[in-house]
């Protein structure tokens, strides 16, 4: 015992007569999401993520209006009593006195556009549904992407190619090719929605990241050109830059960020993310570098009940959401994504 208590007196003594000793065994070094602040920077953030959230929602809930099915109101002189007849007896009209018929509609939509009424209305239904697989690949895909190569090459990638390939769609020359297009934009709308999640997370402090991903993230008010264009104003997430060892670049960041909130003079934070990046930076000089590989399979098996939680809720979103799109009918679209966002918000 009193051998233990002179180790222990003689670990005190030295510690005491070095400082930097004593530093480094009793000071803890703060985590990179402490130095993530909501000052000015984290506000314009927010507002051109809400832009950026609003594309997003567009691509997946535009097809509530662009598929809404038309009433058949009459062709040439005779007048449908209702749906039922008018599907019944317009093959034969067409065919015997070549009218044409006339649509009673909210939007023009592409069954009407492209004459998909009746029997053929089923094509858009389903190709609601492979629109909606285009996403979940887009989910996958641009997950991994977004690790590799930064949240905001993702999103600047996605929102161009989203731009580009709806502005081509609007004027497709036939539902095929209105089909294939409206499947490429669910793919990069899929990879737009699940960087935009993790670049929120990643720039938004810890304590308030649950009201923002709530109130703010989900909030609709934007378009696709405004959208590309907060995103040049933006920087790459500080996170991101650390897990992937680009310390400087990381310290770049930071330092833009302080300058705007008008911190560039508290030389204490400075010199606290200083020691943070350093310790962070002698810890992945030691470790072994390793081949970049898929952790997805891993990463959910620690995670499992959280996981399962998630897409049990996610799962039940978008199969309310996916039996709403083909289902709409006149005169119940704003109905039905009112009653959509109640249903996301409750």
């Amino acid at each position: 015992m009193s051998n233990d208590r002179a180790e222990n007196g003689e670990t005190l003594l030295d510690e005491f007569k070095n400082p930097q000793l004593q530093t480094t065994t009793t000071k803890r070094v703060k985590s990179i999401d402490e130095f993530l602040t909501l000052g000015r920077y984290c506000v314009w953030f927010l507002f051109c993520v809400e832009l950026m959230t609003l594309t997003s929602l567009i691509c997946k809930v535009c097809m509530v209006f662009i598929g809404a099915t038309p009433n058949i109101v009459s062709c040439g002189n005779v007048t449908f009593v209702d749906q039922t007849e008018a599907c019944e007896r317009l093959p034969i009209l067409i065919e015997m006195t070549s009218c044409k018929p006339v649509f009673e509609y909210q939007f023009l939509s592409v069954n009407v556009e492209y004459n998909l009424i009746c029997k053929d209305a089923y094509l858009v239904k389903n190709s609601i549904s492979v629109q909606m697989l285009g996403v979940l690949v887009g989910n996958f895909v641009f997950g991994q992407f977004s690790d590799s190569y930064g949240r905001k090459l993702t999103i600047f990638i996605s929102l161009i190619c989203i731009t580009v390939t709806s502005f081509i769609n609007a004027y497709a020359t036939s539902f095929e090719v209105f089909y294939w297009l409206r499947i490429v934009v669910g793919f990069f709308s899929g990879g737009l929605s699940t960087a935009i999640g993790v670049y929120t997370m990643e720039n938004v402090p810890t304590r308030h990241r649950m009201w923002v991903t709530t109130d703010t993230a989900k909030s609709e008010c934007s378009t696709f050109f405004l959208s590309m264009i907060c995103i040049c104003f933006l920087f790459e997430s500080p996170l991101w830059l650390v897990q992937k060892d680009r310390f400087e670049a990381a310290r770049r960041v930071f330092s833009k960020i302080q300058r705007i909130d008008g911190r560039s003079e508290d030389k204490l934070g400075w010199q606290e993310l200083e020691e943070a990046l350093e310790y962070r930076q002698q810890i992945a000089e030691t470790r072994p570098k390793k081949a970049e590989k898929i952790h997805v399979l891993s990463h959910l098996v620690h995670l499992e009940d959280a996981v399962l939680d998630e897409h049990f809720g996610f799962w039940n979103w978008r199969h309310f959401s996916c039996q709403l799109c083909p289902n709409v009918q006149h005169g119940e679209a704003e109905w039905i994504t009112l009653l959509e966002q109640y249903f996301t918000w409750s």
